[in-house]
């Protein structure tokens, strides 16, 4: 044992120093990196090492220390050419070629408002977001320089790597789930519930990790094979088999746990590609992976048929199951408008705003096109996709020239088909979400393309530093640090906006446009009208299409009694998200009679803001018929905020109470009004004691005649679920408490109630507008003998509470149906009845089954 021991510590020994950091990067990066927008601070801290990392690898090379292998140039190529593509972005240019650029007619017109729209100006709309971009390159490019140079031991270490981070990940993904999410388990903005996301904030792309580690665990089992080929024994007290044929099965089940539709799509492919890996059957893997890329070819050629099918939400979740689908039209029109030369790596969030459907809007922006191919596409344009198309073609050439080697090279091909694989599998996902745009797959990524590319050697040769080579790798390391250290203040100015720091992220980073817009938000709040112009300022020539900077400046000319009309206008043109200029373009459109778009900014509104003072505003607006007619129209795309604009209380105003009557009302013309709309108003309005008014509101539900007001649903046949939240006080109301039970049962659609007999307590109930005169109310009932004693129908004045008639309280007499009847008459000084069954307190438990209530005049 003590031997094999030493002889395991001697493996690691003959790993090479940069081996070691490069599976620490790794680790690293996976486990800390999967949080995205929601974890700058992780992502600052891996891209951090990264950059040191990248550098030392650089010196290395150039100190002949570790150099690249000739294999290695292509990517690298690849690598400085996308450089240069972000670095020309950044650059700034002359003003007539900049307004020639597509998509700047917006930007230029907010430049204007600051007098700096004919200054030199660089490609990208958001410099600090492609600034952003560049830093969340460092962890791939680092692993994938890495990876060129490494050997074949060094490349099992991490592909180990990926497979103990993704059982890692799993395990506490299951945790997750069967815990119910506990606050020392849940990472980043929130939990997950249903789906096990691990150490991401995305169970997505957990799914994604999982996937390329079923990947790495077959590399490894095919590897060992391999060891067993070339005589190597197996190590004392070792299992018969291969602990990845236990370790691929629980990935499988891990995938599932998250409940990812694309992680279960794409289970096939991942499945295929392993096995034929792991059984060194290259037939198996390649089918494996021709059937993905089919499937990439495949789902690009769908996504551009379904922007044009999906134009709404609700086809979009005909055809999906959530919004991506959706948004296509939109993600696509904006890709048209950038084109050929993109709006700027990192900016697609900001881009999209300006040309957003109100139709689909949500509270929280887009911050990705769920597509990295179309989002990709739209920040780098025609150069960008010039680099999808080399790098695609590139490793497709090697792939060919490399299978076609002789057999010798076989196990140089499991490490190619392994990388391929993973590349296929992140990037049919990439099709229709964002697992790049994370450190921990963006990592992953690098990896798997270092596989492709990296000859492997067996062995590593001595390290032969040139003359000066280790100042040149010092010299590196601290070109790195500081590189790191860039890094990190981007992500922790990051992290100072999404803890609502803006003052404190202005002073880490002062070109970050979105901190100084919030600066000068928070100075406009406090009166301070010139520093606020001056920070807003600011953020505009930083990045043009802030639109918080720009509503400042109108909001800043207001306090200053000078015209804002200009600032207002540029900042309603940058989409539907500020809500200073939503309400400003709410305020003019009203004042000018343009009814249908001060409905649509209200809407726009109350989208993004659920505040109840919001609603009160909108409502009492609503009082207009006009705009009432208008705000109707919208409320027809049933947006999010329908339920709290109709959920009106014993606060509202009558104002308010006045303007959802009107909206309710042209709800109704438009045969689109629901019981939960009008269920609110109808309350208020009874608490009112304005009958006749709820009477009327209620009648837009049901047809108009004297019978159907009287009995809308006698033998309760709606479904159960309808005598619930959606039922109006003129429905059946269920009431039951303690001691007692009311519920409508669905099959035989009955009134079922209970009582224990101790408990007085009306159960069900419903108001009635009947006129004055005599009145008989007859029902069928069936259950306990003693129920009628126990269990009281009666009809009285919702005003005083008189009781004008109640049931007789015989006996039941059979085990079947039996219809009952009383009469009453109503006073003339009776408003409303109020129809009640009601629970007795005399000792005496029942049950009974009502059907066929029914209320006539005599």
């Amino acid at each position: 044992m003590l031997l094999k021991n030493r002889a395991g510590f001697a493996a690691v020994l003959r790993l090479n120093w940069i081996g070691l950091i490069l599976a620490f990067l790794l680790l690293l990066s996976t486990l800390f990196g999967g949080g995205g927008g929601e974890g700058p601070v992780n992502n600052g801290g891996v891209e951090a090492a990264s950059a040191v990392v990248l550098l030392a690898l650089a010196a290395g090379h150039f100190s002949r220390a570790r150099p690249l292998p000739a294999d290695g140039a292509v990517p690298v190529l690849l690598l400085l050419f996308l450089l240069a593509i972000v670095g020309a972005q950044l650059i700034p240019l002359p003003p007539s070629i900049w307004h020639a650029l597509p998509g700047r007619d917006l930007p230029r017109s907010a430049l204007a408002l600051v007098g700096e729209d004919n200054s030199w100006r660089p490609l990208s709309l958001d410099p600090e977001a492609t600034r952003r971009f560049a830093a969340s390159l460092l962890t791939p490019v680092a692993l994938l320089v890495g990876v060129l140079g490494s050997t074949r031991r060094e490349a099992r270490l991490l592909a180990l790597v990926i497979v103990a981070a993704a059982v890692v990940s799993a395990a506490i993904g299951a945790l997750q789930i069967a815990l119910d999410y506990p606050s020392w388990i849940t990472f980043y903005d929130g939990a997950n519930p249903g789906s096990a996301s691990g150490v991401f904030a995305n169970a997505n792309h957990q799914a994604s990790l999982l996937l390329t580690a079923m990947v790495c665990t077959a590399l490894l089992i095919a590897e060992k094979k391999v060891a067993r080929a070339h005589g190597q024994r197996r190590t004392v007290g070792a299992l018969p088999f291969h602990p990845g044929w236990i370790a691929i099965p629980f990935l499988i089940a891990a995938v599932l746990a998250t409940k990812s539709l694309a992680g279960a799509g794409l289970l096939l492919f991942a499945t295929v590609i392993a096995t034929g890996i792991a059984l060194a059957n290259r037939r198996v893997a390649m089918i494996g992976i021709g059937l993905a890329a089919c499937a990439i070819i495949g789902v690009a050629l769908v996504l551009p048929w379904l922007s044009g099918q999906s134009p709404n939400a609700s086809s979009a979740r005909s055809l999906g199951g959530d919004l991506r689908f959706a948004f296509l039209p939109d993600i696509m029109f904006g890709l048209k408008q950038y084109w050929p030369w993109g709006s700027g790596a990192g900016t697609f969030s900001k881009a999209f705003v300006t040309i957003e459907n109100l139709d689909l809007l949500q509270p929280e922006n887009l911050a990705h096109a769920h597509d990295d191919v179309l989002e990709w596409l739209t920040e780098f344009g025609a150069p960008g996709a010039a680099w999808l198309v080399a790098g695609l073609s590139a490793i497709a050439w090697h792939c060919v020239r490399q299978l076609r080697r002789t057999a010798a090279e076989k196990r140089r091909q499991t490490f190619l088909l392994s990388g391929v694989g993973m590349l296929l599998l992140i990037g049919l996902h990439s099709l229709v979400d964002f697992p790049v745009r994370t450190d921990a797959l963006g990592a992953i990524t690098g990896v798997a393309a270092g596989l492709v590319f990296a000859p492997l050697a067996p062995d590593r040769r001595p390290a032969h530093w040139r003359r000066g080579g280790k100042l040149v790798l010092v010299t590196a390391l601290l070109v790195g640090v500081a590189l790191g250290a860039q890094a990190m203040r981007l992500r922790m100015t990051e992290a100072a906006l999404r803890a609502n720091r803006p003052l404190a992220a202005a002073a880490l980073r002062p070109q970050n446009a979105d901190a100084l817009a919030l600066a000068a938000e928070a100075q406009l709040a406090t009166r301070k009208v010139d520093l606020a112009q001056a920070l807003a300022a600011s953020a505009i020539d930083r990045s043009p299409l802030t639109v918080t900077a720009v509503s400042v400046l109108g909001g800043s000319a207001l306090l200053s009694g000078r015209d804002g009309t200009a600032a207002w206008q540029v900042a309603s043109a940058m989409g539907w998200r500020d809500q200073a200029t939503q309400f400003w373009a709410m305020q003019q459109a009203f004042a000018g009679g343009q009814y249908p778009t001060a409905a649509a900014r209200a809407d726009a509104i109350l989208r993004i803001d659920s505040r109840p003072e919001t609603h009160k505003i909108v409502r009492t607006w609503a009082s207009n018929p006009r705009f009432g007619d208008a705000l109707a129209e919208r409320l027809q795309l049933n947006p999010g905020w329908r339920t709290h604009f109709f959920a009106v209380g014993p606060d509202t105003s009558d104002e308010e109470l006045k303007g959802v009557v009107v909206t309710l009302a042209a709800l109704a013309r438009a045969k689109a009004l629901r019981r939960a709309d009008a269920r609110g108003a109808i309350l208020a309005l009874l608490e009112r004691r304005q009958y006749s008014a709820a009477a009327r509101m209620f009648g837009m539900l049901e047809p108009q005649s004297a019978q159907a007001n009287l009995n809308p649903d006698p033998g309760f046949s709606r479904p159960a679920s309808a005598y619930l939240a959606d039922a109006t006080p003129f429905d059946w109301q269920l009431s039951p408490g303690p001691g007692t039970l009311a519920e409508v049962d669905p099959s035989t659609h009955t009134l079922v109630i209970e009582s224990n007999g101790r408990t007085a307590k009306t159960v069900v109930y419903r108001y009635i507008l009947a006129s004055p005169g005599r009145y008989v109310m007859s029902y069928r009932v069936k259950g306990d003998a003693a129920a009628p004693s126990s269990i009281q129908p009666s009809a009285s004045c919702v005003e005083g509470g008189t009781v004008f008639g109640t049931s007789p309280s015989d006996d039941l007499r059979s085990g079947d149906f039996e219809s009952r009847r009383f009469e009453f008459e109503v006073a003339p000084t009776c408003p409303a009845l109020f129809i009640a069954f009601a629970a007795l307190a005399n000792g005496s438990p029942a049950r009974a089954e009502f059907d066929d209530v029914l209320i006539s005049r005599r």
